[in-house]
């Protein structure tokens, strides 16, 4: 205790101050000068964390002062600074980063076909009317109008099912009425499921134009008679698709096969571990000459 204290402690006393009154004196004194100090250190070093800190919500995570959600954000996608490449047909599903091939949309985390998808015909978000189907990434109502050797006729008319035109008088899956889809060993014949003369036991073909076709690969029978895929796409489940160019169909996916491992060079073509596959060659990571090649 300094003399000064001491000091005033004894003129406390000597004055005719309680003992208990003169130690509040001598230690209130002390006591708010050492909080005021304390106040002043807290003050000095909290002040500026708060004010660099940020509170996000439950589900998001602080990058670097921003509020992100790791699981669709695409410049922080799994974790912070991690970024998808730019593009429309990539995005971030489930904290890791999707990018559709062969010209799909990437659309609330699925790849779909923009060019017959009625929900997302032409982009995402575009929806086709009830009465309208998306051909080639635009929605068409449907009308009496149909392709014949390439050029356009009257002839029955085309019915709307969930976004396609369809023909009901001749669409296995879709015979005489929306939905109804007929069963193995049988074909759609002016709107009724009747016994295929095209069964030949290892596969159920279609007779269209007096030819037995199989619609799930047929390119100028696609899905029905009489639908032709374009030159550049591909029959693949009864649907015209797109692989990019470059890319080959493989089991039932476009696959660029110079790089694919699992298709390297050709479809089922498999590198053994640990080559890898370089130009449609399956390479040993140590040999210059394969990479080379």
């Amino acid at each position: 205790m300094s003399e000064s204290r001491i000091d005033a402690l004894a003129r406390s006393l000597a004055s005719g101050t309680s003992r208990r009154g003169a130690l509040r004196a001598l230690f209130g004194g002390a006591a708010g000068g050492a909080l005021a100090l304390a106040g002043a250190t807290v003050g000095r070093d909290v002040a500026p964390v708060a004010a660099q800190a940020v509170c996000c919500g439950q589900g998001l995570t602080n990058c670097s002062g921003s509020c992100a959600n790791t699981q669709t954000d695409v410049n922080n996608c799994g974790a912070c600074a991690h970024a998808c490449t730019a593009g429309a047909s990539t995005g971030c599903v489930n904290g890791q980063c999707l990018t559709c091939s062969g010209g799909a949309l990437l659309c609330d985390g699925k790849c779909v076909n923009g060019q017959t998808d009625p929900d997302n015909c032409g982009q995402c978000g575009a929806t086709c009317g009830a009465t309208q189907g998306c051909i080639k990434g635009v929605c068409v109502t449907c009308s009496t109008q149909i392709i014949v050797g390439g050029s356009a006729v009257a002839g029955l008319p085309l019915t709307a099912c969930n976004g396609t035109c369809v023909k009901l008088w001749e669409d296995n899956q879709n015979c005489g009425a929306c939905g109804k889809a007929c069963p193995p060993g049988y074909y759609c014949g002016k709107s009724a499921c009747v016994p295929s003369l095209c069964n030949t036991g290892a596969e159920i073909l279609t007779m269209c134009l007096s030819s037995c076709v199989n619609p799930l690969t047929d390119h100028n029978n696609c899905g029905s008679c009489s639908n032709a895929c374009d030159p550049e796409m591909l029959c693949l489940n009864g649907s015209c698709v797109f692989c990019a160019p470059g890319a080959q169909l493989c089991g039932g996916a476009c696959v660029r096969t110079f790089g694919d491992p699992n298709n390297c060079g050709g479809c089922g073509a498999q590198c053994a571990a640990p080559n890898v596959c370089y130009g449609g060659a399956c390479c040993p990571p140590s040999d210059a000459l394969c990479w080379l090649a």
